[in-house]
Formats: structure tokens, sequence, C-alpha cells
């Protein structure tokens, strides 16, 4: 996670990971502990960056090799700093209701999953 955050050859930015790790704890919080949620991406840059001191590689190939292939997770990608092209698949993505979302940005209605139950009995001889 040494390398640009924003992923572009010649982008505006040129942060490391530490660099906006110390960038983000050098400012106050903004609020007190409890007292309210504010989204930051911090913490992911912390984690990625142990990631890579623990595992002694990349943090992409680290989560792909001890994550996304055991668990076969054939559709999903943790892509290299810079890695811009989309997977074959990318037109559609799945949804937490096991359905595809189109490309049209309209969330598709949800998808009856099969019941794993045992069927019914009929109280008729």
């Amino acid at each position: 996670m040494g390398g640009r955050l924003d992923g572009r050859a010649g982008g505006p930015s040129t942060s490391t990971s530490a660099e906006s790790v110390r960038k983000g704890l050098s400012r106050p919080p903004v609020s007190a502990p409890g007292a309210g949620l504010t989204y930051s991406n911090t913490n992911y840059l912390v984690l990625g960056m142990l990631i890579e001191k623990v595992t002694r590689k990349p943090v992409h190939q680290a989560v792909t090799d001890r994550v996304i292939e055991p668990l076969g997770l054939s559709r999903t990608v943790f892509p290299a700093p810079g890695d811009r092209a989309c997977p074959p698949w990318r037109p559609t993505a799945t949804t937490a209701y096991g359905s595809e979302a189109s490309t049209s940005g309209r969330r598709p209605s949800p998808t009856p999953r099969p019941s794993t139950a045992a069927p019914a009995r009929s109280s008729r001889p």
C-alpha cells in the first residue's frame, strides 16, 4: 500500500498510505467517541499496512492468496495499485439479494431464495 492512493499514473494525488494515515491522524476528531459517526478510510489504510508488514507481500496479493482464492471467490478481485482494468463480469454485480444488478444503476427487485425447510405436510389423508 505504499503506492498512490488514487491508482492513476500522473493523477493529482501522490500520497502513500503512510502519508495519508499521518495526515488523517494529525487532525482532531470530528466528534467525541460514541457521539457521532463519520466515515474514514484511515483504518483500512492502517490494516493494509499491517497486512503488508506481517505477510511481506503487497496487500492486494496477500488478500488474493489468503482469502479470495481459498474461498473460491471467482468473481471477486482486490486490484493492485493502478490496476483500472474491469473484470469480464463488470457490467453486472451480485447484490445482497443474490440477483444481478444492471448497469442502469437501478436496484433490481429481490429474488426470493429457495427455502431449505422441509415441505409442509398436508393435513388431508
